[in-house]
């Protein structure tokens, strides 16, 4: 199951960790096999389950200025799916959901605006898509764990999140634009999200910063 949702940068679009989305996202993309997509975490606690992190190097991201993405070495007790490459995922690109997602203070159009309660701004119908109109988030306020209700009522992290764009073509800062490529997939509007994509860096064990790409 698929969704596109606000990030810190752009529209992004997350997906289940399972075989069936994992090729899906590369062939609705037009995604090359030999990219490696970004693993989404609930919170810096969840990091510790992937990759190899120590507090020094938590502490730095939690004051971080910019929007960032922390390549870390795969921990030695994290078994990889087995349709994922294991030499390629050997080192683990690592988004924070707590960190990355947007939240509701974030956006250029609260919906207290619009005189929609507060606390189920989300779960309005012209914020979410139709599936998700008559139920709330839980949790919505620091984290966004449970951001996507199916029958059981979570959407389980790890997930596999990577922008809401097809591969050659520019980023979707709105909405509209993700949905242009994806129409059929289901939604949450963090109005506009228009930032440069995010750093990629490692940290080296003398603190030095080992960026992969940088933005800002």
């Amino acid at each position: 199951m698929l969704i596109i949702l606000p990030t810190d940068t752009c529209y992004g679009l997350a997906w289940e960790f399972t075989e069936q989305d994992y090729h899906e996202i590369y062939r609705l993309k037009g995604r090359d096999f030999g990219k490696q997509l970004a693993i989404l975490v609930e919170d810096y606690d969840d990091m510790r389950e992937y990759i190899d992190i120590s507090e020094r190097q938590i502490e730095f991201l939690k004051n971080y200025p910019h929007p960032w993405s922390f390549l870390g070495k795969k921990r030695e007790d994290f078994t990889l799916p087995e349709w994922m490459d294991v030499e390629k995922y050997q080192i683990l690109s690592i988004r924070v959901a707590s960190v990355c997602l947007r939240h509701r203070e974030e956006w250029s159009d609260p919906g207290q605006q619009k005189g929609i309660p507060y606390n189920d701004w989300i779960a309005h119908p012209s914020h979410v898509s139709s599936r998700f109109a008559e139920t709330r988030i839980r949790g919505y306020g620091s984290l966004w764990s449970h951001i996507v209700p199916r029958n059981d009522g979570t959407l389980d992290f790890p997930l596999y999140l990577t922008s809401a764009n097809l591969s050659w073509m520019s980023e979707s800062e709105t909405l509209a634009e993700a949905r242009v490529y994806f129409p059929w997939v289901e939604w949450i509007d963090g109005w506009v999200c228009s930032q440069p994509p995010s750093d990629i860096f490692s940290i080296w064990e003398d603190g030095e910063l080992q960026y992969l790409r940088r933005n800002y």
